[in-house]
């Protein structure tokens, strides 16, 4: 059984030993003096059920926003283009809540592409909650593709599903000059290619999808496979935060803001020189860490 404050869901392996729970359940509520909202409650098995505005398929074994969330989501991005692009603080802050509060079927996507209106919000904080501001192109284009997506990455799935499995293993990489991949299948495959000039002045970020793309449609006709590229910027120290030895570095710290205290705890202990980039923030749960520790130090805000 799942419980978050009043609301509950169960599940078990038989629609009969579902029944017995259920019965359970009500007759526990019963006993305790307890009522039960029967417009809301749904106490029959269900194999596709609607909570904390997920849908739980597990015929399927999918997780999908709820499409009244969906058309929310939509609803407010529809007002922001309609305002072109002029918000307040507590209209952005309401779809970006949107959003992240939809990571459990978006994933990192979710508070990745939401990152610069994150910041337009920390650095309108000062202003009334209400005040009015532009978003900036980087906003905008956060906002497209959300307006573009929200449906199509609607789902999640949870259980293994042999058809999902990957048959081939594909491997991609770049450089500066070119990119290329290749599928180990009957003798090694391989394709590669030269970037054009304007390629070259492009992002890291860039060619790197662009090599997986190349890669994709080069090995099409193969069947389903997975994609393996290399994603350690050459300025990158090393993967893995948390495993790093940071005793006597002097490096650059942009943690998400849910590993804000971990990061903050790590570094004091391996006794880290730093710059640690976080958002002004005085009512957040790592504003008394830092500010206890390292008040003196706090510039920018």
């Amino acid at each position: 059984m799942a419980l978050f404050l009043d609301d509950g869901m169960f599940l078990e392996k038989t629609e009969y030993d579902c029944k017995e729970v259920s019965q359970r359940v009500q007759r526990d509520l019963h006993s305790a003096g307890l009522v039960a909202n029967k417009t809301k409650s749904i106490w029959e098995p269900q194999q596709s059920i609607p909570w904390l505005g997920i849908v739980w398929d597990s015929t399927h074994g999918t997780l999908r926003i709820s499409d009244q969330r969906i058309d929310n989501i939509n609803n407010a991005i529809a007002r922001i283009f309609t305002n072109q692009g002029v918000v307040s603080s507590r209209e952005l802050s309401s779809f970006v809540g949107k959003i992240v509060s939809a990571g459990v079927v978006y994933g990192n996507l979710s508070r990745i592409m939401t990152r610069y209106c994150s910041i337009s919000i920390a650095a309108a904080h000062g202003q009334d909650w209400d005040s009015k501001f532009v978003l900036d192109e980087y906003c905008m284009r956060e906002l497209k593709l959300w307006e573009r997506n929200a449906c199509q990455l609607n789902i999640k799935h949870i259980s293994h599903d042999p058809s999902r499995k990957s048959h081939f293993i594909v491997c991609s990489d770049t450089s500066g000059v070119g990119c290329g991949a290749h599928l180990d299948l009957n003798g090694e495959q391989v394709c590669h290619k030269q970037w054009e000039e304007c390629e070259r002045l492009s992002s890291s970020t860039w060619r790197e999808l662009s090599a997986i793309e190349f890669g994709i449609e080069s090995f099409l006709q193969q069947e389903t496979f997975q994609i393996l590229f290399d994603v350690l910027e050459p300025r990158v120290r090393g993967c893995g935060f948390f495993v790093q030895k940071l005793q006597g570095e002097n490096c650059s710290v942009v943690p998400p803001v849910d590993m804000i205290g971990r990061a903050v705890n790590y570094l004091f202990i391996n006794l880290a020189v730093c710059t640690l980039v976080v958002p002004f923030w005085p009512s957040s749960y790592f504003w008394p860490i830092i500010s206890k520790i390292y008040g003196q130090y706090i510039m920018g805000h």
